[in-house]
């Protein structure tokens, strides 16, 4: 089989078959087959399938000469999705605006609280051999000497 058009909308695809040498074509919904037919100068295959919830209804159209392929065509509930013709665009693809997003900042449930400790000292120094000594100590801890 040759592939005459690929269509995609949304997220399906469709495709038109052909074989090498006939006039059989084949059309291919999410790359299973769905309808295949026979004409001498032109085809038309219908499908309907029901997409997101909503009924589609598919109707693609391929037309030939004695030599050449002319046309193809494939429109979904009457809104032309592709053309081979030249100068073909498909249609828009709506898109849903999107809102802002506020950046996060951190607010803290209760405010921060700090606590500052202070602690006093006292150093007793040793009369044998000057070493400092915490307060309360009764033997230098430098010479043992009584303080």
């Amino acid at each position: 089989m040759d592939l005459l058009a690929t269509a995609y909308y949304r997220n399906h695809q469709l495709m038109i078959e052909q074989p090498k040498w006939g006039s059989k074509f084949r059309l291919l919904y999410d790359g299973n087959p769905v309808v295949e037919k026979s004409g001498n100068f032109g085809v038309e295959l219908k499908f309907t399938t029901n997409e997101d919830g909503q009924v589609a209804n598919y109707r693609a159209t391929v037309k030939w000469g004695l030599s050449s392929l002319k046309n193809i065509e494939i429109h979904r509930n009457q809104e032309l999705i592709f053309s081979n013709a030249k100068g073909f665009a498909p249609p828009p693809i709506a898109v849903q605006p999107v809102q802002a997003v506020q950046a996060f900042q951190y607010q803290p449930q209760q405010p921060i609280q700090t606590r500052e400790i202070v602690r006093e000292v006292v150093l007793v120094i040793c009369p044998h051999c000057g070493q400092r000594n915490e307060f309360g100590i009764r033997k230098c801890q430098n010479c043992g000497a009584a303080i």
